[in-house]
């Protein structure tokens, strides 16, 4: 568009994703077809919104409607962090926090139902050591760039990633 904002995936074959906006966010995502109009040019026809968005008056996404009008629901602290998200299934999600704003850090991530429940224990070296709901333990470690540098996983199974100088 007039601001430099994608405004349309096209596959090429008269088919397309539409992004619309208001101020200054993406507010819907229409399925667009191509339709020949008599002898003009063919035209953009939207077949129907396959998704839209919702947000509050500081910014944030408060909901995400689907095409058959199933809506997720998001809720989150005063430093923009998000607390809740709730499913049109029912289900819903909570994450607890240390720290406030971009320096926040889970240290508690659960469920409305009993098997999704984890903390976080976060070490000073780059380490962080989930505790799940069923016992079991998962460990992450990262650099001084935060990038993930191994994982271990519950049955001990230990996994290694390395970097080349442009961190690829």
């Amino acid at each position: 568009d007039y601001l430099g904002r994608i405004e349309r995936l096209d596959n090429g074959v008269g088919r397309s994703l539409f992004l619309r906006y208001a101020f200054g966010h993406i507010v819907a995502v229409d399925y667009q077809v191509q339709r020949a109009k008599g002898h003009e040019p063919f035209e953009w026809v939207t077949e129907q919104t396959v998704v839209s968005y919702a947000y509050d008056n500081l910014g944030r996404l408060v909901s995400a409607t689907n095409a058959v009008g199933e809506s997720e629901v998001y809720r989150y602290d005063d430093q923009h962090v998000i607390l809740e998200r709730g499913l049109a299934g029912g289900a819903s999600f909570f994450w607890e926090w240390e720290r406030t704003g971009k320096a926040a850090r889970c240290v508690r991530h659960w469920a409305s139902f009993s098997q999704m429940d984890t903390r976080y224990a976060w070490g000073d070296d780059g380490r962080v050591t989930l505790h799940n709901a069923d016992g079991s333990q998962e460990v992450y470690v990262h650099d001084d760039r935060a990038r993930l540098v191994q994982r271990i996983d519950p049955d001990g199974a230990q996994h290694f990633k390395s970097y080349d100088a442009k961190g690829r």
